[in-house]
């Protein structure tokens, strides 16, 4: 068994390889393209 930290994908997988704007950068995009479809829905239920 082993002690291990989970710091985030900040400080791990990626840690030093991707800039943290960069990250951001891609959960604004992926929000944005969200937010997008959900205004574009005919649904009621799916513009929720």
């Amino acid at each position: 068994m082993a002690h291990i930290h989970n710091f985030g994908i900040s400080f791990g997988l990626l840690s030093g390889l991707v800039s943290p704007w960069f990250l951001i950068f891609i959960g604004f995009f992926v929000t944005g393209i969200i937010f997008y479809m959900m205004m574009q829905a005919k649904n009621k239920m799916e513009k929720i």
